[in-house]
């Protein structure tokens, strides 16, 4: 009898290449993210200190000039953490989004896998038949031998 041969192996390998670009792809945008993320930290701890700055030089009676700095570059800060947020949370959009990619190419070459496996089960079952076959078929050949030399 002729060895499995499973007649889908090239779309199971199609989809397995296609689940692996999804993982890579998710790897990237999960690094971008975490980038980000932590450049937004970043920024807000620059505006916070810079927030406390303000804070200690008011009390020590800043003078006109010097406060409308410290107050631009906080606006400033204030509207580039809102950017970096507003980034931050569309890169989280895309995560969510590839990892739903990734999950359906993982489906779709779960079924395929799960058909190898169905097809190698129902080969084996019929090896099976086949070897049991040639073994009933021996064993009546030798009765009617030892029949015969009676």
């Amino acid at each position: 009898m002729k060895r499995f041969n499973f007649r889908l192996k090239k779309v199971l390998k199609h989809r397995e290449i296609l689940e692996n670009l999804e993982k890579e792809r998710l790897g990237r945008v999960k690094s971008e993210l975490k980038r980000e993320t932590e450049l937004l930290k970043e920024m807000e701890d620059t505006r916070r200190r810079a927030r406390e700055k303000l804070r200690e030089r008011r009390e020590e009676e800043i003078n006109l000039p010097e406060a409308l700095i410290y107050e631009a570059f906080l606006e400033r800060m204030d509207e580039e953490v809102n950017l970096q947020a507003a980034k931050a949370a569309q890169l989280t959009q895309k995560v969510e989004e590839t990892r739903e990619d990734l999950l359906r190419a993982s489906k779709r070459k779960k079924i395929v896998e799960k058909l190898k496996e169905r097809k190698k089960a129902e080969y084996a079952s019929e090896v099976r038949r086949f070897e049991q076959g040639i073994s009933d078929e021996a064993s009546i050949n030798r009765f009617n031998r030892k029949a015969g030399e009676k």
